[in-house]
This record gives structure tokens, C-alpha cells and sequence, in this order.
């Protein structure tokens, strides 16, 4: 059967015992899924809610964790014989080969944003390797000329050294870090729409996190846009489970169980340091990060709830977002100030001013 191929590959790589089995992932995800209180079965959970914190942040022990569930969801399916198990078998066997490889088949961080990364980090930037760089890369190319002629301007500009100079090292910077998640790999064909709503969050959510955390170009920014890069990828992989579908049931279990445990794989794929994995892999519950990494973590949490809640009041929802930022009210953020930012993020605003808000400057960078 398809489950015990698997498993010999990963006794193999040493990531299963021949002679034990593995312990179950069940108690641990039990643990990891946030209490909710006593509901009326009309009411909708908030969306921040639904998703479950990594095991880890060591990439070793994430990969062998999401490879038990993964295996024992197999084991569940393989013995109904429909066409929608053998689906869900399919889907949940190509994120196995992903994690069972022994290099992980995840998607690449693209050169071109890590080498426009290393550049804008200097102290000074030369701006004639700037627009080199950026004229070598088309689709870079194609996102700066179109920010640079956003209707934020009432006139348009000729060149490429004006529409730098207009749009700014900071946001360019922002235009290259998000080349990963606009990246093709993550095509999904008939879930496409959900792609590109985790995407549009993705990128509110790390400009909010930036202005919170007055860092422009910097980690702030990178967790939050990558908070959800773990479901573009397992959007794309039931894209890819050939005519008969998974059920939305298996694939809403995976994305809430495993979409931040696959976002640290990723952040450690790409290089990027414990910080950004921190968020990327306990946002939902930051107080489940190692003590030193809790305030980013919860500035990340803080940033998703406000562009979740923000993008729920666009269509008229509220799942009370206003009020869970209100819990670190003056703490760690102004609440009806980030919920604002966010706001003004899906609108494609700049940010207002700094303001003395709840004993603190409330950061307009961004």
C-alpha cells in the first residue's frame, strides 16, 4: 500500500524507527489548537483562531512531526476505497514526498529579492546597482513601474531612476521580499481565489507588522507577509491531486494542523533567521514561542488579527477583531490604531502621522 512505501523511505532517511512506531501527533495537536468558549452553532469563530502553532522551530523535529500526522491521516483513508480517499490520499501523499526527500521540495526564495535584500541593507545604497538589478528582472521590473504609477501620483514618470527615487528604497525593498509569494510555483488552478487571499493578506499583515514595528525593511515585515506562506503551498499541492479533488474537509485539516509548520520550513529553507521563523510558526499563539522570541511572535499575532479583522469589515463581518487587540491594549500595541493601519493597508493607504497614542508613539513607518 501507498502508507508502507512511505514509511520505508522514511526509515531510510532515519526519520522513522524501523521497530517503533512513531508517537502519535494527536495529543500534541489537541494541545496546540486554541480553546474556544461555549458557542451557538451559528456563531463563526474568528479566523485567527483556526489555525494551529508549529511544533518547533527546529526544522528537524517539524518535518517528523507533520510526516506522523501526515502518515496517519493515510492510514485513515486508505481503507474506504472512494474516489474522494483515494484523493485525499494523493494530496496528502505528494506533501509526504515534499517532507520525505532528503532535500525538502519546497519552492525557492527568489535571487533576485535576496540580492536586492543584501544591497538596501548597506548603509548606502548605490542607486545605479539599484536599477541595474531591478532592470535585469522583468516581473521586478514590471511591479516597480506599476507602483511607481499608482494612482498614490497624479503624474507618471519616464524613467526607471525617477520611479525609484518616487516609490523609495523602503517600499522597493517590500516590492522584492514579496517576489516569493507572487512566484508561479504557487499557482493552485481551481483554488486560485484562495491563493490570492491568503497572499493579499499575507502582504497586509507584514506591512502592519512593519509600521508596529517601526522597521520598514526588516523581519517585521517578512513574518508577517510569510505568516500564511505554508498554505499558498498546501493550496498548491491539492491543486495538484489529479482529477478526483481532496475534500475541503482534509484539506481545511491540513492547512489549520500544518500551514505554520510548513511556513518554518520554509523560513528555514530560505535562510531566514529564528526570528522570522518565531512568527511564521507560533503567531496563533505566540505565548508558545521560547520566552525570548514571545514579543515578536505576539506583534506578528497582532498585526494577522488586525488584517484579518480589517478584511472582514470590507464585507461587513466582524468576528471582534477590535476586541482581541484590546487584550495588549497600551501593552504592545494601540489598538483602534493598528486596526486603523491595517484598514488603511487594504486600501492602499500610507500611513498617517505619528501620534501620541495610550502612552506611546504609534509608528508611521511603512
Amino acid at each position: 500500500m501507498f502508507g508502507a512505501d512511505i514509511r520505508e523511505i522514511l526509515v531510510w532517511l532515519g526519520l522513522r524507527s524501523p521497530l517503533v512506531e512513531a508517537r502519535p501527533l494527536t495529543a500534541t495537536l489537541q494541545a496546540t489548537v486554541p480553546s474556544r468558549p461555549a458557542s451557538s452553532a451559528s456563531r463563526i469563530d474568528p479566523p485567527w483562531t483556526t489555525w494551529c502553532p508549529a511544533p518547533d522551530l527546529d526544522g528537524g523535529v517539524v518535518r517528523a512531526a507533520i510526516l506522523r500526522d501526515l502518515l496517519e491521516q493515510i492510514d485513515e483513508v486508505e481503507s474506504l476505497h472512494t474516489p474522494e480517499a483515494e484523493a485525499d490520499a494523493r494530496f496528502l501523499g505528494r506533501l509526504v514526498r515534499c517532507l520525505g526527500s532528503e532535500r525538502l521540495e519546497l519552492p525557492v526564495f527568489p535571487d533576485v529579492s535576496l540580492r536586492l535584500d543584501r544591497l538596501l541593507r548597506r548603509p548606502s545604497p548605490p542607486l545605479s546597482e539599484v536599477m541595474d538589478l531591478v532592470s535585469g528582472d522583468p516581473d521586478l521590473l514590471r511591479r516597480v513601474w506599476t507602483a511607481a504609477h499608482s494612482a498614490l501620483f497624479a503624474r507618471g514618470v519616464a524613467d526607471l531612476d525617477h520611479a525609484i527615487a518616487r516609490i523609495g528604497f523602503d517600499a522597493l525593498w517590500r516590492i522584492g521580499m514579496a517576489a516569493c509569494v507572487h512566484a508561479p510555483v504557487f499557482r493552485a488552478g481551481r483554488y486560485q481565489r484562495r491563493v490570492e487571499q491568503l497572499r493579499a493578506q499575507g502582504l497586509v499583515a507584514g506591512k502592519v507588522a512593519a509600521w508596529m514595528a517601526d522597521d520598514p525593511r526588516g523581519d517585521a515585515y517578512l513574518a508577517g507577509m510569510l505568516h500564511s506562506a505554508g498554505g499558498l503551498y498546501i493550496w498548491r499541492t491539492a491543486a495538484q491531486s489529479g482529477k478526483n479533488h481532496p475534500s475541503q474537509a482534509r484539506i481545511r485539516r491540513v492547512l489549520r494542523d500544518h500551514s505554520c509548520g510548513f511556513g518554518v520550513l520554509m523560513a528555514r529553507a530560505w535562510g531566514f533567521g529564528d526570528e522570522v521563523a518565531a512568527g511564521v510558526g507560533f503567531w496563533p499563539q505566540p505565548e508558545r514561542a521560547v520566552p525570548e522570541h514571545i514579543p515578536f511572535a505576539r506583534m506578528v499575532h497582532l498585526s494577522v488579527v488586525a488584517t484579518m479583522s480589517a478584511d472582514e469589515g470590507r464585507t461587513g463581518t466582524d468576528s471582534g477583531g477590535l476586541e482581541a487587540l484590546s487584550r495588549y491594549d497600551g501593552i504592545a500595541c494601540s489598538a483602534q490604531a493598528t486596526l486603523s493601519r491595517a484598514e488603511q493597508c487594504w486600501r492602499g493607504e500610507a500611513p498617517a502621522p505619528r501620534v501620541e497614542d495610550a502612552g506611546q508613539v504609534v509608528q508611521s513607518a511603512s
